[in-house]
């Protein structure tokens, strides 16, 4: 006699046989008992302090637009805030372009703050927030 058996994989989960930074968890799908919920909204081990994902949030202050490399933010005076999912550890780099005569006076925030370069070029480790200001 043939048994079927059926095996179900419920959002927030663990199973050792998924990659790292597979599971998510939030208040409504926490982690199994021997894992924790981390500050990237995924599941991971005592030590694991891989960072899965991290948020770059751009805002644009006056007359400019900013973009990225890797692709993913495109903020102008008309989408002053805009953000991105990144890997963690991602290698990110703005650039910086002034338009309608504006002067771009340097950067602020969690990277390259007080810079006055073109651009900003940093590894995202957490999430964090920048802002480019044009005169």
């Amino acid at each position: 006699m043939m048994r079927a058996v059926a095996i179900a994989l419920l959002v927030g989960c663990y199973s050792p046989q998924l990659a790292p930074c597979t599971v998510t968890c939030a208040d409504d799908s926490p982690c199994p008992a021997d894992l924790t919920c981390g500050a990237d909204s995924y599941c991971h081990a005592a030590g694991d302090d891989e960072t899965c994902h991290a948020v770059l949030t751009v805002d644009v202050s006056g007359d400019g637009l900013v973009s990225s490399a890797p692709a993913g933010i495109e903020c102008t005076p008309f989408e002053t805030t805009c953000a991105m999912e990144f890997t963690g550890g991602s290698q990110i780099t703005l650039t910086e372009s002034a338009f309608n005569g504006a002067t771009f006076t340097g950067w602020t925030g969690d990277a390259c703050a007080g810079s006055t370069s073109s651009t900003c070029t940093f590894e995202l480790d957490i999430s964090m927030t920048l802002m480019a200001t044009f005169q």
